[in-house]
């Protein structure tokens, strides 16, 4: 996103509080520093005092009367049972439309609990499963998958770009976890699939190969984001990877003999 771009939406959706000061917050709110008034928020005062200093963002050292210029409120994965008890104190505070969004370590049903929370009160609340650590917060390198409203996650994505390559809408509350937790399903297969390519490819130069399936995933990659409707329920994908293993395997043991 062009710094203008960031700076504009800013201030028509009013300023963010990034909550939650450990080196995954610190780098978020690195990232964001820049395009307008910036709020953070620790259980440590230390922590505080530092991205204070480093962003020029302004210290909260409470959250139980938040500033009525906030527009949002990012929950950073938090190191302390002391900074959960703040998060309750927020929700008081906050005016109605202000938007959650919820970085945590939290699982479907801590999600809909929080969620059911914050609406009850006005609040608009999305829940996000983040690929990547702090380090590729830093580089604006995560992948993001967002649970929520549609009208939500719309109002959330400006929020979350400057952090990440990617970022997705998965669906209703609950949702993101489980996209994320299926996405690393899908690459332990990927890699098990290409552990048995390489291995039956005797003969076959391995720099070649792996170029070959590289540009594989790619077309793969394309095929999806173009035909999404391409990978139906009813094909038997089980059997299909079945098959092409076993005649890896044929293959293979062919060669030995």
């Amino acid at each position: 996103m062009h710094f203008s771009e960031w700076k504009f939406m800013n201030c028509q959706q009013g300023f963010p509080i990034v909550v939650g000061l450990g080196e995954f917050g610190q780098n978020l709110t690195m990232r964001l520093a820049g395009g307008g008034t910036l709020y953070v928020h620790d259980h440590n005062p230390h922590k505080i005092e530092s991205a204070a200093r480093v962003t020029r963002a302004v210290g909260l050292p409470s959250l139980r009367y938040p500033p009525q210029d906030c527009g949002a409120v990012i929950l950073c994965p938090m190191s302390s049972p002391a900074e959960m008890g703040d998060t309750d104190n927020l929700l008081e505070g906050l005016r109605p439309g202000t938007l959650i969004i919820d970085m945590r370590s939290l699982d479907a049903a801590e999600c809909l609990a929080f969620h059911d929370a914050a609406v009850l009160r006005g609040l608009e609340y999305v829940e996000t499963a983040v690929r990547g650590g702090a380090e590729a917060a830093a580089l604006g390198e995560l992948t993001i998958a967002v649970g929520g409203t549609t009208e939500s996650f719309a109002r959330a994505r400006p929020w979350l770009e400057p952090v990440a390559a990617l970022v997705v809408h998965s669906g209703d509350i609950g949702t993101g976890k489980c996209a994320l937790e299926l996405q690393n399903m899908m690459s332990a297969v990927s890699f098990a699939t290409a552990h048995e390519v390489l291995n039956a490819s005797a003969g076959i130069q391995s720099a070649a190969m792996m170029n070959l399936m590289a540009a594989s995933a790619m077309a793969l990659g394309a095929d999806l984001r173009s035909k999404p409707d391409c990978l139906r329920a009813e094909f038997d994908s089980a059997d299909a990877l079945g098959r092409a293993v076993q005649r890896l395997r044929t293959k293979r043991s062919g060669r030995r003999g």
